[in-house]
Order: structure tokens, then C-alpha cells, then sequence
């Protein structure tokens, strides 16, 4: 969608802020429906109010060119949706679960292990028969399909390989496996870990094609992996805990 802002604002950054800041803003209602569904309207409205004030969504919505205001709306859409459909089994939520899930998966490849999840929670909570059940499930992963094609025959078309995620995985296997690796996107010294890359690799970027490139990170990432995998595991526990508490480094 900032293709098409920057092609009728002549590449307005302006414009596509106060659009993200608009769309953000729609974030502490469907808190506040998820809220309410689950509790009650008191805690529908407390957990509306503190939504507005999460300082990674003020800050990337309003400061920054990121697509994290714009997921964290479609990953809560799809909360509800599928809160929706557990009370109400209809095509129309269905349908409107598929697009939300499949609009989510192309903001962010991560969006996988958010569809496995609803699925698992939905298959041991909708209380129908088993029949149905495995074809509401399909319905939604088919509707969640035809969105995210347009997107994979794409990048058949320029890769000439079937390619569901983005193509971004090898660059970032390696900045979180390599020997400077921290467990944020920064270097020890605080320089980002692009900065951090070998100048040989660098330069074999400007020779190699995109998935050549793809294919070259993710083998050096392996070494590292293969050399010291406990170590790997350590920083595998450090992303998590910086994910869900603080991280000391954010950007």
C-alpha cells in the first residue's frame, strides 16, 4: 500500500505516517472487543485505555516506517475473528478470518505460527462435529491462500522457485547465529549488525542474485550453529526474554 501513497504523493513519508497513525489508532477498539468478549465491559475498557499507551506502538506508529502498527492491528483482528467464530460458526466469519490471516501472513512470514495456533485452539473448542469442523478449518486456510498467491506466483515469476516466506530468512539466520551475535539487531559496540557483516560476504552481494545471497547467509549461519550449538541455544533464550519483557536495545 506505500507503493501506491508514494506514487500519488510523489513519495510522501508524511502522508504514509499519518495514514499508519490513523490505522493504529483503530488498535485500542479491537482491544476493547476482545476484551469484552473474554471478561466483561469494565476490563474491555481498562485494557482499551492501557492499549493506547504501549510505547512500541506510540513509537512505531509515529515515528517510524515499520510494519509493526500494521501488524499488531491484524494479528488482533485476528484474535477476534476468531473469538467470533467460536460463538458464531458462519461462512461470513470464516471468510473474514481467512483475509485477515492471509493479509497477516503477507505484513509478516510469522503469521504461520499465529494460524497454527488459532487452529489448535479452534479445533478443541468448537463444539461440532468432527466434519465440519476439518471444513471450516479449510475454508479459512483457502481463503487465507488465495490471498497470499498473487504474492508466491510473484516471486516464482522473479526466482523461478516457490518461495511462501520472504526471502529475507538467510540475512536473518546469520545476525542471529554469527560470532557477534547479541540476541537484538546490534552489534556489542552498538553498531548495527549489518555493519558487523565481513567485507568478503558484503562484496560477493553485488555479484550473487538475491536467492544466491539467501542460500550464502544461511550456509555461513549453519557453521555457525554447527560450531557451537549451546551457544545458539543461549541466544535463542536471550530473544525470547527480550521479546516478551525488555529488550536493551529496540529499533
Amino acid at each position: 500500500w506505500c507503493a501506491i501513497i508514494y506514487f500519488f504523493t510523489k513519495h510522501s513519508i508524511f502522508i504514509v505516517l499519518i495514514l499508519q497513525i490513523l490505522y493504529t489508532s483503530l488498535i485500542p477498539i479491537v482491544v476493547y472487543y476482545i476484551a469484552y468478549k473474554i471478561y466483561d465491559a469494565k476490563t474491555a475498557i481498562l485494557s482499551s485505555i492501557c492499549s493506547v499507551f504501549v510505547p512500541g506502538i506510540t513509537i512505531y506508529s509515529a515515528t517510524k516506517l515499520h510494519q509493526m502498527p500494521l501488524y499488531a492491528l491484524f494479528f488482533l483482528l485476528s484474535l477476534l475473528l476468531t473469538l467470533r467464530l467460536s460463538e458464531s460458526f458462519s461462512n461470513r466469519n470464516q471468510i473474514l478470518l481467512g483475509i485477515v490471516l492471509g493479509t497477516s501472513f503477507l505484513i509478516r512470514s510469522t503469521t504461520i505460527f499465529i494460524i497454527l495456533a488459532i487452529f489448535s485452539w479452534l479445533w478443541f473448542t468448537l463444539k461440532i462435529e468432527i466434519k465440519k469442523k476439518i471444513f471450516a478449518i479449510l475454508k479459512v486456510l483457502v481463503i487465507a491462500g488465495i490471498i497470499i498467491t498473487p504474492w508466491v506466483v510473484r516471486n516464482y515469476l522473479v526466482h523461478k522457485k516457490l518461495i511462501l516466506f520472504q526471502t529475507s530468512d538467510g540475512y536473518c539466520l546469520y545476525i542471529a547465529t554469527n560470532p557477534n551475535a547479541t540476541g537484538t539487531l546490534y552489534l556489542p559496540d552498538g553498531r548495527f549488525q549489518l555493519e558487523g557483516i565481513p567485507e568478503e560476504l558484503l562484496r560477493k552481494h553485488n555479484t550473487l542474485t538475491e536467492m544466491q545471497f539467501r542460500d550464502l547467509m544461511r550456509s555461513e549461519a549453519w557453521k555457525f550453529i554447527r560450531q557451537d550449538p549451546v551457544r545458539i541455544l543461549r541466544l535463542s533464550m536471550l530473544r525470547f526474554f527480550y521479546f516478551w519483557w525488555f529488550s536493551p536495545l529496540s529499533g
